[in-house]
């Protein structure tokens, strides 16, 4: 079983919460990058402050938690970059590649944390 589920499910939470201000801000045509900004850090903040501790922690003996906890690690990365890339995205059809591949981030994202606190 997981150390902590409840972090998992709280990060979870969070990254759903994103989810839904792209969601409503592509929905009314109206993006707004500085709220995707703390979103963004909201998320890294939560990230660094509650599921890399775990780490510390783990006595995982198989290894499974630890390997979401590093893929979790890179698609926290890769999502930073995706908002940089959305950040200086000019063009209509730019920002909209952009926040697919950030929709598919956070969903990925959602997906290792519920593997991780199911363990």
């Amino acid at each position: 079983m997981s150390l902590n589920p409840s972090q998992y499910s709280a990060f979870a939470s969070q990254l759903g919460q994103m989810l839904d201000l792209l969601q409503h801000q592509q929905s009314n045509n109206q993006l707004d990058v500085a709220d995707i900004d703390r979103s963004l850090a909201s998320l890294q903040n939560f990230f660094q402050t509650n599921i890399i501790p775990l780490c510390e922690l783990d006595h995982d003996t198989d290894g499974r938690e630890q390997m979401y906890r590093t893929e979790m690690s890179k698609q926290m990365r890769l999502l930073e970059i995706d908002v940089t890339f959305l950040r200086n995205a000019r063009h209509s059809q730019t920002q909209q590649t952009r926040l697919k591949a950030i929709n598919t981030r956070l969903t990925t994202l959602v997906s290792y944390c519920q593997a991780a606190s199911s363990l």
